[in-house]
């Protein structure tokens, strides 16, 4: 009997196998009757300063501190560090960032969160969780523009940044606090004139 929530494309393969009838299927069969157990997942590896980083479900967030250095400046320095350089290169933050998602196109919506009670709650954080040194702050407003549209001056839809929801929502209320500070230049769509 097969359970329906034990399906992987191996085990598919082996099923439409069995369903015919002939001999050479059949060894065809016997020959892959292994395939379940040898295809895995393959595991994600971050890179930051040369060092490979595996980041692993109920993992503790304290595992990975950020660099108290750049805790002064809310996380610009470290926009200018060596250590950005390397792991970014001139590539936005959430450029090279592949997300894991079931089928061939991924969900409109990125999952809620990636850190739950300090514990990494996938092994696959978003861009923004999985390092410790960035720092979503009106302060910073030079990570905040890797997050806004050039052309329309609006904040990315996650589809296309794949940061989860939470962090998503901590850019929205930045991105308005860094326009009302002043840190963060926009363009005035029309200008209101009163009689005097």
């Amino acid at each position: 009997m097969v359970r329906r929530n034990c399906l992987s494309p191996a085990w598919t393969l082996l099923k439409a196998l069995s369903l015919s009838n002939s001999a050479s299927n059949r060894s065809i069969l016997l020959c892959t009757s292994h395939l379940p157990s040898i295809v895995k997942r393959e595991m994600v590896v971050f890179v930051k300063d040369d060092k490979n980083l595996h980041l692993k479900k109920q993992e503790p967030v304290e595992k990975y501190p950020a660099n108290p250095k750049y805790a002064n400046s809310f996380g610009a320095d470290y926009l200018h560090s060596d250590t950005y350089k390397r792991t970014y290169g001139d590539k936005y933050v959430w450029e090279g960032y592949r997300r894991n998602h079931k089928g061939a196109i991924p969900k409109l919506k990125t999952r809620p969160t990636c850190i739950k009670c300090s514990r990494f709650v996938t092994s696959n954080p978003c861009p923004v969780c999985r390092d410790s040194d960035l720092v979503i702050d009106y302060r910073n407003p030079e990570l905040l523009k890797q997050f806004i549209d050039p052309f329309t001056r609006n904040v990315l839809h996650t589809f296309h940044t794949k940061v989860c929801q939470k962090v998503q929502r901590r850019i929205v209320t930045q991105t308005e606090l860094a326009k009302l500070k002043g840190t963060l230049m926009y363009d005035v769509e029309e200008f209101m004139k009163f009689n005097s």
